[in-house]
């Protein structure tokens, strides 16, 4: 099509996408009153979703058949507490001197308009276990205009971009693929060369995510009350998805503290380099141990695969209850401790580590990569000091040879080869989003499946109403053996 038709068609489209939530919204109905018993248990209502008319009047009754639950509900002035066969309503009061205060007055029912539309949620406020915050249901108010419009909206502006660019394949910006980090900022160059470069990183992660382990064995035993969850399984976990791996790939895996004190261990060193002049097993090094090498039919992310499924199995427990993550820390140190004692190399974070397969497969797309600057120069130096160690570097600890890397997957960002490289070819570069695009085996795929599966059955899990969902991956406490198998399976 001409560039005039083009532009016709998506604003066509675009009306369509405005008018059909309209003509829904426009739909007349009769408005009732609707009689709604609420129960309240551990960890969920029933029922658990409501859904009336724009206009409609709801008398509600709360309950609980536990402990004491609460319910607020989102974008109306409702918040209720029940406990065994009473119910109470708060409200909002002003004393004599114009200061604000709540009160709380026993009601048997609770009568209001539903005057907005849209879905709205009611979450319990009152804490009744681990699983408190996941607590939830749901009051949809039709017609529910917002969603219409979210969906039209989303399904024209995915047609608007197959019409614009289905043809027309953007410039690959091939100038900028090639620009070297260390180049642009020398300072920064000067910086990564320190041989206490990634020590000095690694150190105030350290210090930090072992105050968490002891914040997890001694702190408040509440999930969404423990720093340690707050921040390791909320605010860590949403930046290293949404900022740290789409803009550094595996920078991650620089700064990481759990495998730090193992590789200490194995290197007798906290930054210098213990550099022997004649090969001990083809590398310039001895390390603490037997020094063995991984096996190779097992050099892949399949092991990474199972454990991260184990993990994400007992995943809302994992999120809830502190415990489990300072077990979890403890069990990867004494992994990475135990291991460096056998293996060479850095096995635990390449063939093990559960978010160090996720980390590998998705920093493919990500715009930071380290390569050789020259790859003939590479071919022509015969010593490889990057791979097999020098003076002023340790062989790589993610034994790849930078001379020949083409994917972002096992590369930890340490660093190591821009030190010893005497030819000073190694750099950093910024590349466009989604530049490596092969994955080389069905262990990458696999990984690549089970993290979007995650993130559709983990909203379902926990941001969703459905209290029998919750029970089932709830399995400690419920212990409910038969539904939390089904849980597994469906997984």
């Amino acid at each position: 099509m001409s560039r005039k038709k083009t532009i016709l068609l998506i604003l066509f489209s675009f009306e369509l996408a405005v008018i059909i939530p309209l003509a829904i919204a426009l739909i007349p109905h009769e408005t009732r009153r609707h009689y709604i018993s609420v129960n309240a248990r551990k960890y969920g209502y029933s029922p658990s979703r409501i859904i009336v008319d724009k206009g409609d009047t709801i008398v509600l009754n709360f309950s609980t058949l536990d402990v004491t639950h609460g319910f607020s509900l989102d974008g109306y002035p409702i918040k209720l507490m029940a406990r065994k066969g009473v119910m109470f309503q708060k409200h909002a009061l002003q004393d004599d001197a114009g200061h604000d205060m709540n009160d709380w007055s026993r009601v048997s029912t609770v009568k209001f308009v539903a005057y907005k539309s849209g879905k709205f949620t009611f979450r319990c406020t009152e804490i009744c276990g681990n699983l408190h915050p996941f607590m939830t249901g749901e009051l949809i108010v039709k017609p529910n205009t917002p969603y219409h419009f979210f969906i039209s909206l989303s399904v024209w502006l995915v047609f608007s971009m197959f019409v614009l660019f289905g043809r027309d394949v953007p410039p690959r910006f091939a100038d900028f693929k090639h620009r070297n980090v260390l180049d642009i900022l020398p300072w920064l160059k000067t910086i990564v060369k320190l041989r206490s470069f990634q020590f000095l990183i690694i150190l105030p992660n350290f210090i930090v995510f072992y105050l968490f382990i002891l914040s997890s064995l001694w702190g408040s035993p509440v999930g969404n009350r423990n720093i340690a969850i707050v921040f390791v399984w909320i605010l860590w976990w949403f930046v290293l998805k949404a900022v740290i791996v789409p803009l550094g790939g595996r920078i991650w895996c620089l700064m990481c503290p759990l495998p730090a004190p193992a590789e200490w261990l194995s290197r007798r060193s906290l930054a210098a380099v213990r550099y022997v002049r004649e090969p001990f097993k083809k590398l310039h090094h001895r390390f603490s141990g037997l020094q063995r090498d991984w096996p190779v039919k097992i050099r892949n992310i399949w092991l990474q695969n199972i454990l991260f499924l184990i993990l994400i199995s007992f995943g809302m427990i994992l999120i809830t209850r502190p415990i489990a993550t300072a077990l979890l820390f403890l069990v990867i140190l004494g992994a990475t401790l135990l291991l460096s004692l056998i293996y060479r190399h850095r096995v635990f974070c390449l063939y093990l580590c559960p978010v160090g397969g996720f980390l590998g497969t998705y920093s493919m797309a990500s715009m930071t990569e380290v390569r050789a600057i020259d790859r003939d120069v590479c071919k022509k130096h015969k010593d490889k000091s990057c791979f097999i160690g020098c003076p002023e570097g340790w062989a790589c600890p993610w034994n790849q040879y930078v001379g020949n890397m083409n994917r972002n997957n096992y590369c930890g960002l340490c660093t190591e080869c821009i030190k010893s490289c005497p030819k000073d070819n190694v750099g950093i570069f910024l590349r466009p989003f989604g530049s490596d695009k092969i994955l080389k085996g069905y262990d990458e795929m696999f990984n690549a499946i089970i993290m979007l599966v995650v993130a559709i059955a983990f909203s379902i899990t926990m941001l969703g109403p459905w209290g029998f969902i919750k029970d089932a991956a709830n399995v400690t406490e419920t212990k409910q053996i038969i539904p939390f198998l089904i849980y597994l399976a469906a997984i």
